[in-house]
């Protein structure tokens, strides 16, 4: 999960969340990783995915890294985005 900065919105629009989801799922499909579920707020998201031989703190990196500078170049904005680093909770096949 990772939410905006200062609790600002990530996604303006349901043109931001498409966005979102397209790259998330480029990435992960490259990564040999999968997206079990997610929920998109717009000022932080959730997703829950199965990751492979790629750790998961790289896959987040390019996801958020390419949303990051997409947001800022389309909303001419700068700056951070997302507040400090993606919260990551381990869940058990169980």
């Amino acid at each position: 999960m990772a939410r905006g900065n200062g609790g600002r919105l990530i996604f303006r629009s349901d043109d931001d969340c498409r966005l979102f989801l397209g790259i998330l799922e480029e990435v992960v499909r490259r990564a040999r990783g999968r997206v079990l579920a997610y929920c998109l707020m717009r000022n932080h998201f959730h997703i829950l995915m199965g990751v492979g031989d790629v750790p998961l703190s790289l896959i987040m990196q390019r996801v958020l890294c390419r949303y990051s500078r997409y947001v800022n170049a389309i909303h001419k904005r700068r700056g951070h985005l997302f507040q400090s680093r993606f919260k990551a909770k381990l869940c058990l096949r169980d």
